[in-house]
């Protein structure tokens, strides 16, 4: 500032008088002049020195710029060539770093030959603090309007609105531009806007603050608001408005009256219990009880009425079975002296002198200093559950007297396969004490080969937590011998959670069957054989007399109609020879039914040559064989009687194109599946049909083998035969 100051050592530029240099000296407003072109600071006065903290040289030595926040500067360089008047609102910085807000207005003046801009500056940095400050202020404000659930209104002594805040529209009853200059009455009707009305009223005029509670309507339904009316002072002190700051407490009275609701529903629901409910103050004397509330159930447990109880303390106690009455009342005192949880079966005798059996069950309630209350129980007739379990006791001591002296074997088994029972069967049996075989393995003692299947079947019992088919094993006894039992599988025992806890399994001695069954195959392999025997007999002899005779008879029949050509005799005689030769076919099928040939090759084998005969089936028949191993002879025989049977029937009666003959092996033996696409099976089935001796023949073959036999339709049309013969 020395240019214009005294000894500045620099001459005032061209055109400036000592009055105005005088001026720009002594005016406490901050002025500064910069050259447009350069941004050098020319001259500043002492108040633009003290804003900015430097000396007049040091500002000499620096650019406008310098002084500007550099967050700033964008702006100021966007207008630095503007040449006409600026007024600026930005941040400027000071010598010692600090940060200020000047206003500041500029416009170019003639300074010697330079384009010069003259700036005049005010620190406005307290003020725009205290718009910041304010401007946070407001924003906290707004944020807490915005973060609580309520609607703040003025209202006037009529009750019009004034002035409304809130950030959540949908607490209005209306938009906020229709509400402003209406009167509650007029927003929510005369039935509820009057009494707010009354109460904006009241509060104006005595000065004192009011709360209110009041129902309204909105888009979502009836909401119920909380209140709180407070008057506002006018200019002269007396209250002309007032404010009404509405909170929604609509959760909490539908959550009353829930509870309301609930605590109906819930004596509604004790009333209705098959139990009495007690509430009982706590007592000194373990022979009284104090009840305060007892359900009405009272009265057909105990005979007594709900009043007779509660007026006479010591008349539970009274009621007690003389067996009982004694533990009840320790028990009774030791409740009341722990506070642990009473909870006794006991036998009553009511009015009438019958006998019950309750259950009485009560909790101590303790308040927040931990204080005893009131005991709450409940008490339940228990009668037939008593009978039940007597019943249930009794009927266990009989099933346990069952399995003991029963016929057959009776074992519980760990799901590890250890024994934890076995019944005294055993003994006889097997030569082995139920004490000897508890905790060894249920198939210790079994032949390896039958052990290996019934663990396997166990173990599916265990996993699936269902019952698995039993089989026939073999069991060594203490002597050396073996005996044959029969199982009737392993049936799975869950607990309470669900799971397998233990596994019944029962067997019985077959011994002696499977000694008859076995001399009973061996009698069937004889009558078979024998029935075979008979049959080839049969087919030797009508292959040696009657074939060759009937083939004998056809050759002269061939020589005779040589003869006869040219006669009118010639077609009878060819007649004839048609008939000797059907005759000699027929004769021949009958040869290989009575003994087929190849049987001794297989069961397929003489399907096929059933069906390869000179006469033909009348269809076409398919043979599939999968059977891993053929059956034995006379099974194997049976088999091929039922497929013969069945296809014969195919034959007669289906007016089939196809069929079929599937073996295979299943189930320890072997299945015979015929199928045709014939007819069917007509209504009624072929059994009912007089002459139908097929279909019998087939299952007596099949059950003296010990197998079984099925007939019925095919799924795709035509008739379906099943036959399972055993290996054994």
């Amino acid at each position: 500032m020395n240019e214009l100051s005294e000894g500045g050592g620099r001459r005032p530029p061209a055109g400036l008088d000592e009055a105005s240099i005088a001026a720009f000296r002594n005016l406490p407003i901050p002025l500064l002049v910069y050259d447009v072109e350069t941004q050098e600071i020319l001259v500043a006065n002492p108040a633009a020195c003290e804003l900015f903290g430097y000396a007049a040289e040091e500002l000499r030595s620096m650019r406008i710029e310098d002084l500007i926040d550099p967050a700033d500067l964008p702006a100021h360089r966007a207008t630095a060539a503007d040449p006409g008047p600026r007024f600026r609102l930005w941040r400027d910085r000071r010598k010692d770093g600090t940060t200020i807000w000047v206003e500041a207005a500029s416009a170019e003046i003639p300074f010697g030959d330079r384009r010069a801009r003259l700036v005049v500056s005010v620190d406005v940095t307290e003020r725009e603090r205290a718009l910041a400050e304010l401007r946070a202020s407001e924003a906290r404000l707004r944020a807490l309007v915005g973060s609580i659930d309520e609607v703040l209104f003025e209202f006037d002594r009529a009750g019009t609105c004034l002035g409304i805040w809130t950030v959540n529209e949908a607490l209005l009853v209306a938009p906020r531009e229709e509400m402003l200059g209406r009167t509650v009455v007029e927003l929510v009707g005369e039935e509820r806007g009057r009494p707010i009305t009354e109460a904006i009223a009241r509060v104006i005029d005595t000065g004192r603050p009011e709360t209110i509670e009041y129902d309204v309507d909105l888009a979502d339904g009836t909401h119920w608001a909380l209140a709180r009316i407070a008057p506002i002072a006018g200019p002269e002190g007396r209250p002309r408005t007032a404010s009404f700051l509405a909170r929604d407490i609509t959760s909490r009275v539908r959550a009353e009256q829930e509870l309301r609701r609930a605590e109906e529903r819930w004596r509604t629901l004790v009333e209705q219990l098959p139990a009495v409910v007690l509430v009982e103050r706590p007592s000194p004397d373990p022979r009284e009880i104090l009840v305060e509330y007892v359900s009405p159930q009272i009265e057909p447990l105990y005979g007594y009425t709900a009043e007779e109880i509660r007026s006479d303390p010591s008349l539970f106690f009274r009621t007690l079975h003389p067996e009982d009455r004694e533990r009840v009342i320790a028990a009774n005192a030791r409740a009341e002296e722990t506070g642990e949880p009473f909870d006794e079966t006991y036998r009553v005798v009511r009015r009438d002198g019958r006998v019950v059996w309750v259950r009485s069950t009560s909790r101590l309630i303790r308040d927040a200093e931990g204080r005893p209350q009131e005991w709450v129980g409940v008490e339940m007739d228990v009668t037939a559950q008593m009978e039940a379990q007597e019943a249930l006791r009794l009927a266990e001591e009989r099933y346990r007297l069952v399995v003991e002296n029963a016929w057959d074997l009776v074992v519980l088994v760990a799901p590890d396969e250890r024994i934890v029972y076995a019944s005294p069967r055993h003994l006889e049996v097997l030569g082995r004490s139920p004490e000897e075989l508890v905790g060894l393995s249920a198939f210790a003692f079994q032949d390896p080969e039958t052990a290996a299947a019934g663990r396997a079947a166990f173990r599916r019992a265990v996993e699936r937590k269902e019952p698995a088919p039993g089989q026939r094993f073999t069991v060594r006894r203490r002597d050396g011998s073996t005996v044959v039992l029969e199982g009737a599988g392993w049936r799975p025992i869950l607990d309470e959670r669900g799971e397998v806890s233990l596994v019944l399994g029962i067997a019985r001695d077959v011994t002696d069957l499977v000694r008859a069954e076995q001399e009973r195959r061996e009698l069937l392999a004889r009558l078979v054989s024998a029935q075979e025997e008979e049959r080839a007999r049969i087919a030797a002899d009508i292959h040696d007399d009657p074939v060759q005779a009937m083939v004998a008879v056809a050759m002269q029949l061939d020589l005779l109609a040589e003869e006869c050509e040219g006669s009118p005799a010639l077609a009878r005689v060819r007649r004839l020879r048609d008939s000797v030769g059907r005759a000699v076919t027929r004769l021949r099928t009958l040869l290989f039914e009575l003994a087929p040939p190849s049987i001794e090759a297989g069961l397929a084998q003489a399907v096929m040559e059933l069906g390869a005969r000179d006469d033909g089936l009348g269809f076409a028949l398919s043979v599939e064989d999968r059977s891993a191993r053929e059956l034995p002879m006379e099974a194997r025989t049976a088999a091929f009687r039922i497929v013969q049977e069945a296809l014969t029937n195919v034959r007669k009666h289906a007016r089939a194109r196809h069929a079929w003959v599937r073996i295979a092996d299943e189930d320890g033996g072997v299945r015979i599946v015929v199928e045709d696409d014939g007819v069917g099976i007509p209504p009624g089935g072929v059994e009912v049909s007089p002459g139908h001796f097929g279909l019998r023949s087939m299952r007596e073959r099949a059950a003296l083998f010990g197998g079984r036999l099925e007939v019925g339709p095919r799924p795709e049309g035509g008739t379906r035969v099943t036959a399972w013969l055993p290996q054994a």
